[in-house]
């Protein structure tokens, strides 16, 4: 359906409603959100690709989200956060070909990575 679509605004409307279940109180709900996410990012084209991974504040929204559910205690924040970690490093490592189409992108997951802490290999020569 997502690759279907060819209106932008479909497309931004969909990323509208990640974002507000990525702002949900409840762990469990963030992590399901986060899942989902990376299913479409994984499955949909570079339509899709364009319009969540050339949105910088959503990025940096995520990086927030990653570091603010590891200050927090509990199963499901250190779950959020993992989740959202894993999701930025795939996904440096995933563009890194296509960095020309998702700078920002690949620019933005290596400093969130080395803001977490998290030791990517990523080479961009």
């Amino acid at each position: 359906m997502i690759n279907a679509t060819s209106l932008a605004c479909s497309l931004n409307e969909v990323v509208f409603l990640l974002r507000r279940k990525l702002a949900h109180k409840n762990p469990q709900i963030v992590v399901l959100a986060l899942n989902l996410m990376g299913s479409l990012v994984n499955n949909c084209g570079e339509k899709f690709h364009s319009v969540l991974l050339n949105d910088r504040k959503f990025l940096r929204d995520l990086g927030n989200l990653a570091r603010q559910s590891a200050k927090r205690m509990g199963l499901d924040h250190k779950q959020v956060s993992d989740t959202s970690l894993d999701l930025v490093q795939s996904w440096g490592e995933a563009f890194l070909p296509k960095r020309n189409l998702f700078n920002g992108t690949v620019l933005h997951c290596i400093e969130i990575d080395s803001s977490s802490g998290c030791h990517s290999c990523y080479s961009l020569h």
